[in-house]
């Protein structure tokens, strides 16, 4: 048994120094919000940080969904559909930033009170590579 130990142990910790710092898969995550609650005639503005190994992010996709939470559902006119865009090009990046800035009358949508909303990210690579799917904290838009 210590045999086998003493074999194991240096294999393992090989296989554990060896990995490298950045994943193949391309990341995203919630670098900032200038806020969380949205007064009239505010934007809002989520920074994300991206990281992708192979550094062909520009000229894929970001795709964000916003989902009202309000105990009181929106009719259907006047709820916000899923949003896709392409990235900016700039070549060879393999980690920076996204910047989404929403304006508050987009955001507003309820005649009668307070908006809340969280936010889906997906980001996909030229390649078609996607992120893991991100969920914001909740925003509430005052109204």
């Amino acid at each position: 048994m210590k045999h086998i130990l003493m074999v194991l142990l240096p294999c393992s910790f090989l296989f554990a120094c060896s990995k490298d710092k950045l994943k193949a898969h391309l990341q995203i995550e919630v670098a900032s919000y200038n806020t969380k609650v949205i007064a009239p005639q505010q934007d809002l503005v989520i920074q994300l940080k991206f990281r992708n190994k192979d550094g062909d992010i520009s000229g894929g996709k970001f795709v964000y969904i916003p989902i009202h939470t309000n105990r009181r559902p929106l009719p259907p006119d006047l709820v916000l559909a899923p949003v896709a865009s392409t990235i900016p090009q700039s070549p060879g990046n393999t980690s920076g930033f996204l910047q989404l800035k929403l304006p508050w009358n987009y955001l507003n949508r309820s005649p009668v009170e307070n908006d809340t909303f969280y936010f889906r990210f997906v980001a996909v690579d030229r390649a078609g590579n996607n992120s893991d799917t991100l969920n914001s904290d909740r925003v509430v838009i005052l109204h």
